[in-house]
């Protein structure tokens, strides 16, 4: 009967905690690491079957990666539930390992000074039918929120899609559900694909772009809704694990949400660059989110695998310092990239990333001609410089060097 709303601006108590949450782990694991799979649907415990389940190990990873905060996957797309529940039977105590995980990871968490978020799927209508769905999402939503003390964030998936979310279930008692019992803690429904510029699920205290960017002109936090008008920060998640072409989509291609281990029947996963990872939430950053939400996790085995702890590691001491170059970094590490101008999302930093794939384009406004340049933090030696053309368009080009606001040029090719 108590209704709740996001804030209104951005002195808001609640947005004065969510500015507390810079960088942290989606820490995707559930029965999907066992059945090979993004997304699908089972209603069998057994699968679930981790040899090497230490909670203890994945906090400790993010410490030393620098987070301030993890989500874990509760429920995903199955029936499966990471904690002891009232309300199935499809849930840890009927599985492998017999344990409340969400206890674990929250009480880890709480001690080494990580703030505990949880993800949770809602489901009910032509996806997973159930008749008593909507008791179901209720009450597992309550237990949640009561069982494991006060939880500062809570991450809801697929509130828009109508195969999803029962009809008899709105989005306000979904947030009210979870704010009555927890009315300090933070509360986001997934707005999906979108660069966050639209609202598509409300009421929410943040919005986000599910591996998306935020829009190229930044992100606007206030939003219109009726005769209020609130203050909605942005969310940026991405992932850490690549899988191949068969998973092109989103922002960059082979990105999948969960981690798959070697030894199964199917294909695994293995850690994007650091440096690949950090040009995004940097372009992320400068977009205008305001936290970043990483996809890692342990693999089938319940342990992070060794390459994604070193991932992790290198690409915390990238965001802690600002002076750190890792091996292999691009130039835009050791330099300030700029240009004459800049055609669509094409931008100047493109053309040194060390990917071949993308390029710097000038501004489609009928010139003939531009610039682009290059500023050196500090001194480096270096022998050669390579320029390849995107397109057959480049009739006459010239290399220029400056030094003690001289100029030196190469002669014009």
């Amino acid at each position: 009967s108590k209704h709740h709303h996001p804030a209104l601006t951005k002195d808001d108590p609640l947005m004065k905690r969510w500015a507390e949450f810079k960088y942290g782990a989606f820490l995707c694991y559930n029965l999907n690491q066992y059945y090979g799979e993004e997304i699908f649907m089972s209603k069998d415990a057994s699968l679930f079957t981790p040899t090497k389940l230490n909670v203890r190990q994945w906090v400790d990873t993010l410490k030393a990666a620098g987070m301030d905060h993890a989500v874990l996957t509760v429920r995903h797309t199955s029936d499966f539930l990471l904690w002891d529940s009232a309300t199935s039977d499809c849930d840890v105590m009927n599985s492998g390992e017999k344990t409340d995980i969400v206890k674990q990871y929250v009480d880890e968490c709480r001690r080494q000074n990580i703030k505990p978020g949880i993800y949770y799927c809602l489901w009910g209508d032509r996806w997973n039918p159930n008749p008593n769905a909507r008791a179901i999402i209720l009450a597992q939503l309550h237990e949640l929120a009561t069982k494991y003390g006060p939880i500062p964030y809570f991450w809801i998936d697929m509130p828009r899609h109508s195969s999803w979310l029962t009809k008899d279930l709105s989005h306000q008692e979904i947030y009210d559900s979870l704010k009555n019992v927890n009315p300090n803690g933070i509360v986001m429904l997934n707005n999906s694909l979108y660069d966050g510029s639209v609202l598509k699920a409300f009421p929410t205290d943040v919005i986000n772009g599910e591996m998306n960017l935020p829009s190229a002109t930044g992100h606007n936090p206030v939003f219109k809704v009726g005769d209020k008008t609130y203050y909605i920060p942005f969310e940026y998640e991405l992932c850490s694990q690549d899988r191949g072409t068969k998973y092109a989509y989103h922002d960059y291609p082979g990105l999948v949400w969960f981690t798959y281990g070697e030894g199964k029947d199917f294909a695994p996963s293995k850690p994007f660059t650091p440096v690949f990872i950090y040009s995004w939430i940097e372009k992320a950053r400068k977009r205008g989110a305001s936290n970043i939400l990483l996809s890692c996790a342990p693999d089938y085995t319940g342990s992070f695998r060794k390459e994604d702890v070193k991932q992790l590691k290198e690409l915390g001491k990238m965001l802690k310092n600002p002076d750190y170059i890792p091996r292999g970094a691009p130039l835009t590490f050791r330099a300030k990239i700029s240009a004459s101008s800049a055609w669509l999302g094409y931008g100047p930093e493109l053309a040194f990333d060390n990917n071949r794939g993308t390029r710097w384009a000038g501004a489609d406004d009928g010139s003939r001609a531009g610039w682009l340049a290059v500023e050196l933090r500090k001194p480096m030696k270096f022998s050669k410089v390579r320029i390849h053309e995107g397109s057959d368009r480049i009739r006459k080009f010239e290399l220029q060097i400056k030094k003690n606001d001289k100029v030196a040029t190469s002669g014009s090719r």
